[in-house]
């Protein structure tokens, strides 16, 4: 099933939605609950004990973007880690 909101594309899997953007794969949200048992949602990559969680598939989604966006210039433009965290910390999803 296909749901399109927000300027994304989210193709439900079992799990949670593959996220697209412009035609393009950015990652994937998984579905969670928090402990007050209230449904959100957290970034597929995120393996960490309490993961962050994001109240909304857009919101998610625009966490997401930015993700890819620092990935894709790091590996364009051959940053440093350094460089790399500075600009993550220059670079917050604005619905955050």
């Amino acid at each position: 099933m296909i749901i399109k909101e927000g300027g994304y594309e989210f193709h439900q899997t079992e799990t949670g939605h593959t996220v697209m953007f412009k035609r393009r794969v950015i990652g994937e949200i998984v579905t969670h609950q928090e402990s007050n048992g209230r449904h959100c949602f957290r970034l597929g990559v995120d393996n960490r004990k309490e993961p962050r969680t994001y109240r909304g598939k857009v919101t998610a989604a625009n966490a997401l973007k930015v993700l890819d966006e620092l990935v894709r210039e790091a590996k364009s433009s051959s940053l440093s880690m350094e460089d790399t965290i500075l600009r993550s910390w220059e670079r917050t999803p604005s619905t955050v």
